[in-house]
């Protein structure tokens, strides 16, 4: 069976080569649901703090103020920011900018900011998440306040 002083080695080498690769792409999988569950916390932590931006909402939680949301807000995007891609920071930066009170932007602006950031948010998540697809866009997100009244985003 074998012809060389060496051949018996073949067996060996195939089979560690086979256990290294289980072994990454174990990793690898470990590594992706790692990502996937510490960005959907943070994102979480994003959307629960998104309704202190809605006008004609009282967002307030433990009897503070909204601003204590948006200033809540406002340290989890900061956070965000250093492990979110591209175009999350970017919807990000465009929601701020709709919603900021120095700058003069009318309502259906601020909801399409609004929107396009909940909707980054989301893909990001797919890219990582046990589902792959989605076929839902930032039209299908609903504005709504424990009243049950649909309020928009405001600065």
């Amino acid at each position: 069976m074998f012809s060389g002083p060496l051949d018996f080695l073949t067996p060996a080498v195939v089979a560690g080569g086979f256990t290294i690769l289980g072994w990454a792409l174990s990793e690898w999988s470990r590594w992706r649901k790692m990502s996937f569950e510490w960005k959907l916390a943070r994102y979480e932590r994003l959307m629960e703090r998104l309704s202190a931006f809605y006008e004609g909402v009282a967002a307030t939680r433990n009897g503070g103020a909204a601003t204590d949301l948006r200033d809540e807000f406002l340290a989890e995007y900061r956070r965000a920011w250093l492990y979110s891609p591209d175009d999350v920071v970017r919807a990000g930066n465009t929601f701020l900018r709709a919603v900021s009170t120095s700058e003069r932007v009318d309502a259906a602006e601020r909801r399409r900011a609004a929107l396009g950031f909940v909707t980054a948010l989301r893909w990001d998540l797919f890219r990582l998440g046990p589902f792959r697809r989605t076929r839902l866009t930032g039209d299908d997100f609903e504005f709504w306040s424990p009243t049950g009244d649909q309020p928009s985003p405001v600065g």
